[in-house]
């Protein structure tokens, strides 16, 4: 009986040593393979280069003697430069980039207009010159900050950012920007832009022109009694690119005061509304040419002004 049940557990050893293993699934192998190789998805970084809420460093560099040789090569008096409208940066270790602000006294009035009554017409041209002999490397007026002396609109200086912008690893660009108001104590408009300049095979690129970064719309009776609606932004350099350039993200935020000073001869009563925001975020990628973005004139509280 012993010697029976040895020889039966010997025979289900051997069966269960011929047993064949359960096949490899090729494609499920090869799908996880692929997958373990896949790239891990790269987080968002963002890196501030305006922010409404903080004092921003601009150039204050401006090399005269250099700005004499640039202003001779431009063929511009030195005494018509608007020495406290120009201003200057270091683009590399060979360029420098300039906004010079002059007089240019070619521009002649319209027609019908008086003499003297608009003043000088100053503008301002966009040069990237060589640093040791003021050679003009390329240059580009900007007709849109181009103003009589006595205009009701008024654009002042450009100013540039300390820090250039990279746009990627080896392209960096000139940061500006631009401020315009009205001459009134009624109408309480404002515009302040950003803009983005490089050299690019030596010629001046506008990656970037006239972003709004700030702006206000309103109305005031001289005195206490305004409404009026601001947009401040954020904005911010990303590491996810498009067509080669980082992508720029700006925060906007829309804010809208109303007050109304108290005036006893009227019966009028004092009120300060609470102020009221929104927010929103815009995306701006870079296409090849340009960062292109849509001009967006809508006012979020100001209904009447749309």
């Amino acid at each position: 009986m012993k010697n029976y049940i040895l020889t039966i557990g010997a025979i289900l050893f051997l069966i269960s040593c011929g047993k064949k293993e359960k096949p490899i699934d090729l494609e499920k192998k090869q799908d996880t393979i692929v997958a373990n190789l896949k790239e891990p998805r790269v987080k968002e970084v963002e890196t501030t280069i305006y922010d409404y809420k903080q004092n921003h460093e601009f150039s204050e560099e401006l090399d005269k003697v250099l700005l004499a040789k640039v202003a001779a090569n431009l063929k511009i008096n030195y005494e018509d430069i608007q020495i406290d409208g120009t201003s200057s940066v270091s683009y590399n270790d060979k360029t420098a980039f300039f906004v010079v602000a002059y007089i240019n006294k070619n521009v002649k009035q319209s027609s019908g207009v008086e003499e003297d009554e608009l003043g000088d017409f100053l503008e301002r041209i966009y040069v990237f010159v060589d640093k040791y002999n003021g050679n003009i490397i390329d240059k580009e007026t900007d007709n849109n900050l181009g103003i009589y002396e006595h205009e009701g609109l008024k654009i002042y200086k450009t100013y540039i950012f300390k820090k250039l912008i990279q746009l990627n690893e080896t392209t960096g660009a000139v940061a500006l920007s631009t401020e315009s108001s009205t001459d009134s104590r009624v109408t309480l408009w404002s515009d302040q832009k950003f803009t983005l300049i490089a050299l690019v095979d030596n010629k001046i690129k506008k990656i970037l022109y006239e972003y709004p970064m700030r702006k206000t719309q309103g109305e005031s009776n001289g005195g206490g009694t305004f409404q009026m609606e601001t947009l401040e932004t954020i904005i911010s350099v990303s590491n996810k690119k498009a067509n080669g350039f980082y992508d720029l993200n700006v925060a906007k935020t829309f804010s809208y005061e109303d007050e109304v000073e108290e005036d006893k001869e009227k019966g009028i009563k004092a009120k300060v509304e609470p102020v009221k925001f929104m927010k929103e975020v815009e995306r701006i990628k870079y296409n090849g040419r340009i960062y292109s973005f849509k001009n967006d004139d809508t006012y979020r509280f100001l209904k009447d002004y749309n």
